[in-house]
């Protein structure tokens, strides 16, 4: 039998620790891992705020709601909750870039997220009475309550984006053709603390603070050839990063007739203006023809200089249409206006639809039953790279997933004799991703990712009768 969670004092004493030794060091909790040459704009490759669970959908899930599990793109799905809810994830990647007929492969892991949700706080008011008889009849009167509201909060840590591109391209122009190499790795976490209030049984509000920080690195070499001598100009900067963020949440849902439900969603989080300092050092360099390297000046050096670097609003929307425990339509729709913050950027658009459903025919109890998922999304991302043209590309990012949830029931039985059935899930989403393409001098990447979720459902802060 799972073990109950009895003590959420160390659980919040642990991620309190881990938390301020990340900050201390400047560096992010989760590593965020990346070789991807598109994650070298803006403040690096945004991270999806998705559960396993949702990946399989196609990375959507804003308005989708239940008792027992929810999402952090939308933190009015708290609202939804009756027992706590801790979720954590593991991610592995294996990528493949293409360009004309060469190729390069690339994988790697990391823990992807965690975080827990629990019922804080609830209010109801009692609308009438059942009054039953016993065999020896003896009366028994229940009083029926109706929620008024309830106030739910969660933490949450999670990767808020990565950075990790390596490549090398070169620029015909009239008078040379320079050599540009850039490498670039960093990645900033998200620490957040969410907080729900659903009002009566179908409207939520929701609201989340997070801090956002880490670190970026990024070196330039743009390489000039000529006839005598090779000349180089080196662009080295190391930018720390932290800020606040926002984010207000709307949810709803309703049923129709015995078995439809219709849910729906909308979050937004306000730009942010990040507290940013930059370390960079600019030197121009002399290689001649025997190769032997000399420095030539230094052009820039700015120790820790203040900077300007944003992020613009980010919008984000859901519908989900359920049928009985059979099926699940989800679409989702978002937007994050880059062009604002930098004209060379492209707007991030994304849209996903999924489908969930459960067996019928499997001989076993609607609990029991495995769910079974996929999606399709398709996001327009904020970089834009230059094509043998001298055109910027907008870049296209086109994914299919499939996922499946297998369910882990267990047993809960209060002190007054009463008992509850909670299911845990362990979910495995993979996804195929295809960004840019392989002609024009650009460069091809396809991503096969798998994340593996558990998502533990329990009972605090109440007396059990039975563990």
């Amino acid at each position: 039998m799972m073990t109950s969670l009895k003590s959420p004092k160390i659980f919040y004493s642990f991620l309190f620790l881990l938390l301020v030794e990340g900050l201390q060091a400047q560096t992010p909790i989760i590593r965020n891992n990346t070789n991807s040459p598109y994650s070298f704009y803006g403040i690096g490759e945004s991270e999806s705020q998705a559960f396993a669970y949702a990946k399989g959908l196609g990375g959507g899930g804003t308005g989708i709601f239940s008792n027992q599990h929810y999402t952090l793109l939308n933190p009015a799905s708290l609202g939804f909750l009756d027992r706590t809810v801790f979720d954590f994830g593991l991610r592995s990647d294996y990528g493949i870039l293409s360009k004309n007929q060469n190729q390069r492969t690339y994988n790697n892991g990391n823990f992807n997220y965690f975080a827990l949700a629990m019922p804080i706080y609830k209010k109801v008011k009692t609308v009438g009475f059942d009054t039953t008889y016993s065999e020896t009849n003896k009366m028994t009167v229940t009083p029926i309550t109706k929620q008024k509201f309830n106030w739910n909060a969660g933490f949450s840590v999670t990767p808020y984006s990565s950075m990790g591109s390596d490549f090398q391209q070169k620029k015909d122009t009239t008078f040379a053709s320079p050599l540009l190499v850039n490498i670039s790795h960093g990645g900033l976490t998200n620490a957040a603390m969410q907080h729900s209030l659903r009002i009566g049984s179908a409207i939520s509000l929701g609201y989340s603070m997070g801090f956002v920080w880490g670190q970026n690195s990024d070196y330039t070499e743009m390489i000039f050839p000529d006839s005598q001598n090779i000349y180089s100009l080196v662009d080295d900067k190391k930018t720390l990063l932290n800020t606040f963020t926002h984010q207000f949440g709307l949810g709803f849902q309703k049923n129709i007739g015995a078995k439809i439900q219709i849910s729906g969603g909308v979050a937004y989080r306000l730009e942010q203006n990040f507290n940013a300092k930059q370390n960079r050092l600019v030197r121009s360099y002399d290689y001649n023809v025997q190769g032997v390297l000399a420095l030539s000046d230094t052009v820039i050096f700015d120790n820790y200089k203040k900077i300007t670097q944003q992020a613009p609003a980010y919008l984000n929307a859901g519908v989900s249409i359920k049928y009985s425990n059979l099926l699940r339509l989800n679409i989702d729709y978002a937007q994050q206006n880059w062009s604002t913050i930098k004209p060379t950027l492209s707007n991030f658009t994304l849209f996903s639809a999924g489908l969930t459903f459960r067996p019928e025919t499997l001989p076993t109890k609607s609990l029991r039953k495995p769910e079974l998922s996929i999606g399709y999304r398709n996001n327009t991302l904020i970089g834009r790279p230059v094509d043998l043209n001298g055109n910027f590309t907008s870049l296209q990012e086109t994914g299919i997933s499939f996922g499946i949830g297998l369910p882990v029931l267990r047993d809960i039985y209060t002190q007054d004799g009463k008992r509850s059935r909670y299911r845990s899930m362990v979910h495995i989403a993979g996804e195929y991703i295809v960004r840019g393409k392989s002609t024009d001098g650009l460069i091809k990447e396809e991503l096969y990712r798998v994340t593996v979720g558990l998502s533990l459902t329990d009972l605090w802060f109440v007396k059990r009768r039975y563990d």
